[in-house]
């Protein structure tokens, strides 16, 4: 179904068009409304901050497609709520709006609700470069679906 990137018009439409779609365990309000910048707390043990990145994206799991919301991105990973269970080591792909698929793997999945699971992911070659992720992630932040 999907090999190339999506274009930021093309991604609502397809998004819409699946019939695996994640639910929110928040309001799209409240989803759409956080802070931009999420920095690290002084007793986390995150490497880097997480940009709050709520934007819809299109998950790849073996030969199943599903619509998902991406919650949070760093220079590691992923957070983002699946329709489905991911269990950890699984490897996906993930497209975001107007970029190449992303190799990713799961590092964990928590149920929140019906369709919507909490999922961590890394990128499956290591931290991206700071340059990389700026490209990949600053052009998304506060895109709605």
């Amino acid at each position: 179904m999907l090999d190339r990137c999506i274009s930021t018009e093309l991604m609502p439409t397809l998004w819409r068009s699946l019939p695996s779609q994640a639910m929110l365990p928040l309001g799209g309000a409240e989803f759409y409304g956080a802070d931009r910048l999420q920095p690290a707390l002084p007793d986390s043990r995150r490497q880097y901050a997480r940009l709050n990145n709520r934007v819809p994206a299109i998950l790849k799991l073996n030969d199943s497609h599903h619509a998902i919301y991406i919650r949070d991105a760093s220079r590691l990973g992923m957070g983002l709520y699946s329709p489905v269970q991911l269990f950890p080591l699984s490897e996906v792909r993930i497209w975001l709006p107007d970029q190449e698929p992303l190799k990713m793997r799961v590092r964990r999945c928590l149920k929140q609700q019906r369709n919507c699971y909490q999922v961590g992911v890394q990128f499956t070659e290591g931290p991206l470069a700071a340059g990389l992720f700026r490209k990949l992630f600053m052009s998304t932040v506060g895109r709605k679906n």
